[in-house]
């Protein structure tokens, strides 16, 4: 398992609506499960997926202030929005006191689930895409991870012992491996709950991840 939480700068480069104003209360539901070919590909791009993040932090953002956030061009970041939203994966946004001159996004749902399947489907290109989409959530992961891991910036002063980096090999069998994913994910959901009830200043975005899978290694136990 891997759980970080590393500290992010999209909350202070615009004056964007803050976490606590906006964020889930309009979404059209809470967890998308991603199934489709479109849907997988839609998912499957760095750039994207760092679009789906922003708009976890932020409620809702026009795609001059993702550009603006990510260091893209508006017409990069609208194109990419249009992709999404294509898959329902994020929704126009109904933002008071907007001029109406530039459309604002916001996340679908609370979460995406893209369901791991035991067996290959009957769908070659089913089957590709949601391989493509896997390696490129990895690689966005890594890169998170590593570029926190590396970083020597004063933003993050006090956040490094925050940090929590837990990583095992054990034995376990397919329903235990299911029910430590289930128990752990239950436990995140509520402590991003709570945070997101207790809204402060000295909050920033973090990363949390969570991988458990078999691991390839000899078939013999190890003591």
């Amino acid at each position: 398992m891997i759980m970080l939480q590393a500290p992010r700068s999209w909350c202070t480069a615009l004056d964007c609506p803050p976490p606590s104003e906006l964020l889930f209360r309009n979404m059209s539901s809470v967890i998308k499960s991603v199934t489709t070919r479109e849907g997988l590909r839609a998912l499957a791009h760095p750039t994207r997926l760092d679009l789906l993040d922003l708009l976890r932090v932020h409620s809702a953002l026009t795609a001059s202030q993702c550009g603006a956030l990510l260091g893209l061009s508006p017409k990069t970041c609208s194109y990419h929005l249009r992709v999404l939203a294509g898959q329902d994966l994020i929704e126009p946004a109904d933002v008071q006191g907007a001029t109406g001159r530039e459309r604002h996004w916001q996340r679908a749902s609370w979460e995406n689930d893209v369901p791991l399947e035991d067996t290959p489907t009957d769908d070659p290109e089913l089957d590709e895409a949601h391989g493509q989409f896997m390696h490129v959530r990895l690689q966005h992961d890594h890169r998170l991870l590593q570029k926190f891991v590396t970083a020597h910036s004063n933003s993050q002063a006090g956040w490094k012992p925050a940090v929590t980096l837990y990583s095992r090999t054990v034995l376990m069998s397919p329903d235990e491996l299911y029910a430590w994913g289930v128990e752990v994910a239950s436990i995140t959901r509520e402590h991003v709950r709570r945070a997101e009830q207790q809204a402060s200043k000295v909050q920033r975005p973090v990363r949390l991840m969570l991988y458990g899978f078999p691991q390839d290694m000899a078939e013999e136990r190890r003591s």
